[in-house]
């Protein structure tokens, strides 16, 4: 279903929106865990997100304070 915005693009050009297909073959989520550690910043969280352009799994991790 495309809707009409400004005469010419659609709002999934406007957007830039992706077909839910694209997302099939991503492979399952892994959950986030604490992970001890005895460096100078401590302790973080260890979790993935998907990024879109490698169309991957990436790492990150967040300190806690």
């Amino acid at each position: 279903m495309a809707v009409e915005v400004a005469g010419k693009a659609t709002l999934i050009d406007s957007f830039k929106l992706k077909s839910k297909d694209q997302y099939q073959n991503m492979p399952q989520f892994k959950k986030a865990r604490r992970v001890k550690s005895n460096s100078a910043k401590g302790d973080y969280k260890l979790f993935y997100v998907w990024d879109t352009q490698k169309g991957d799994l990436v790492r990150k991790r967040t300190f806690w304070l």
